[in-house]
């Protein structure tokens, strides 16, 4: 289950390790899982991005390297699609 949520290896041994003796599976799950889904929300914010400048690339007719370079900044702080 830990493999197929994308914990790292160190995070799985955290898991069934790293808490009191006395705290239950469910309540180290979700310590952990709640920081996971920060880690994987800031990872899909990256991918978006990454998709956005992607796209703009795909529509490039930039004559040279600065025009192309300003287009893809603008695309990614202006969050265009």
């Amino acid at each position: 289950m830990a493999q197929l949520c994308g914990f790292r290896l160190e995070e799985m041994r955290d898991l069934v390790l790293g808490f009191e003796v006395d705290a239950s599976p469910s309540r180290q799950w979700h310590k952990l899982a709640q920081m996971k889904e920060v880690e994987i929300d800031k990872q899909v914010a990256r991918l978006l991005a990454m998709r956005r400048v992607v796209k703009s690339v795909m529509r490039c007719k930039c004559v040279d390297w600065t025009e192309c370079g300003r287009i893809a900044a603008a695309v990614v702080t202006r969050g265009v699609e």
